[in-house]
């Protein structure tokens, strides 16, 4: 079992590395999510302004993305693997995704989300500050839930 979680991990950076537009394993403000019970990884790209969700079962299979607002600079993944959601968060607000479908159920500006995810949540940061803009890349795993 170990082997195989070793070999998924593998597999997951491979896919950051190989994505198209360029070497996204080393782009700056890069904030990745595993979810363990249903092989996906989540990945967030703060300067592109993108999240992409793949699934990682008998190969590499891009499941959907979504256009992040251009100017926020979401730098913060918040996924709660029970309910299947993850909380995308920026300077100037969020989102609320459905992580299976890939899409938005909510869109907040400054303060709390409308709906804050529970204290189990898994977080996952691009590591901001000392001043510069979204720096990373991170891996972070989510195990549990199915």
């Amino acid at each position: 079992m170990r082997r195989r979680a070793l070999v998924t991990w593998f597999a997951a950076v491979a896919i950051v590395a190989s994505a198209g537009c360029g070497d996204l394993a080393w782009e700056r403000g890069r904030v990745l999510l595993w979810w363990e019970a249903h092989e996906m990884l989540f990945a967030m790209s703060p300067q592109r302004a993108r999240l992409d969700a793949y699934r990682l079962h008998g190969g590499v299979l891009w499941t959907g993305g979504l256009e992040l607002p251009p100017h926020d600079c979401f730098d913060t993944l918040r996924f709660d693997p029970a309910s299947a959601r993850l909380w995308v968060f920026g300077e100037a607000g969020g989102l609320l995704v459905d992580a299976r479908g890939m899409r938005v159920l909510a869109r907040w500006q400054g303060g709390e989300a409308p709906l804050p995810p529970p204290a189990t949540a898994f977080t996952a940061r691009s590591g901001a500050g000392g001043g510069e803009v979204c720096p990373g890349p991170r891996l972070a795993h989510a195990a549990g839930v199915q």
